[in-house]
């Protein structure tokens, strides 16, 4: 498991850690989802990949991705957030058919 968050490296802030913690257990996307939103993190994209489990080798890797949008100015929105990568919808992508070309 691989997490940056989104402070000036390295960083001694607890908040990312918290989060994740609090889903130990049972990270899927969804609370990958959650916990983008809440860290306020992905302004420009997010990029979330599941490589499946090991015994399964590869089949069900899966790829989420969000993209942040800005306006004209370089304003994420009206609000100046809602168009970040954390509040967009996510779209995702079967890795297996990213790699063949279906």
């Amino acid at each position: 498991h691989v997490y940056v968050d989104k402070h000036p490296q390295p960083s001694q802030a607890d908040d990312l850690p918290v989060l994740i913690e609090d889903h130990y257990g049972s990270i899927d996307i969804q609370p990958i989802m959650n916990i983008s939103a809440q860290h306020e993190t992905g302004d420009l994209h997010i990029a979330v990949y599941d490589f499946g489990s090991p015994d399964n080798a590869h089949a069900d890797a899966m790829m989420w991705v969000a993209i942040g949008r800005i306006d004209k100015t370089g304003d994420y929105g009206p609000d100046g957030v809602a168009w970040k990568a954390a509040y967009r919808p996510y779209l995702s992508f079967k890795l297996s058919d990213l790699w063949t070309g279906i």
